[in-house]
């Protein structure tokens, strides 16, 4: 559950899918997932795009969730609308309750999540943190940040962070956002990914 080891397994996947420059995409962790492999492997991305996370350090703002995940009781549980209310007792903003309901999936005739929780619980440290040895390295291709006008993961002093390891940053801030920002505004979401993909042809 480190980062560098999780741009090793999508570096693999785009060797595997023979993808050439892909332009890599991440939200929050996956965020830092895509900003370590750019930095690890620069020749392998295309185009950078990275929603709402700098490379720093975070509080831990995710073992609630993970706890509220591994709360609820999957095996008695009827239906995924049953699970989405059981985790909104948890969890009162229903934008992350529906992202985390895309975890669910159904093994041997009930349901389950497709997450390691335990393990993700176990690394929140190593989740929450980013990996020192990358903040030497640079990605000379395009990247873009997309923030939410309302989330407070990207403050004013990471820009310059980002333009150090980004030296082609390019930020665009999605009105009426918080953290969850596909979900809650989708199609201005969509709107500012397509031209950051488009950069990587």
């Amino acid at each position: 559950m480190r980062y560098v080891e999780m741009a090793d397994d999508v570096l693999a996947l785009v060797s595997r899918l023979g993808l050439h420059r892909p332009a890599v995409i991440g939200h929050s962790m996956g965020g830092k997932v895509a900003m370590s492999l750019a930095l690890r492997y620069p020749e392998a991305v295309g185009a950078l795009v990275v929603v709402d996370i700098a490379p720093v350090a975070y509080e831990d703002r995710f073992s609630d969730y993970v706890q509220a995940m591994r709360g609820v009781d999957l095996e008695g549980a009827g239906n995924r609308t049953d699970i989405s209310r059981r985790l909104a007792t948890s969890i009162p903003d229903a934008g992350p309750v529906a992202f985390l309901m895309q975890n669910l999936v159904m093994r041997n005739e009930h349901f389950d999540w497709r997450l390691n929780l335990m393990a993700i619980g176990n690394a929140m440290r190593e989740l929450t943190a980013f990996p020192t040895e990358l903040l030497t390295e640079r990605f000379d291709g395009p990247m873009t940040l997309i923030a939410g006008e309302h989330s407070d993961y990207v403050k004013p002093g990471d820009e310059r962070l980002l333009e150090t390891l980004f030296p082609q940053l390019q930020v665009v801030v999605i009105p009426g956002a918080g953290h969850w920002v596909h979900a809650d505004q989708p199609k201005a979401f969509v709107e500012a990914v397509l031209p950051a993909i488009d950069a990587s042809s």
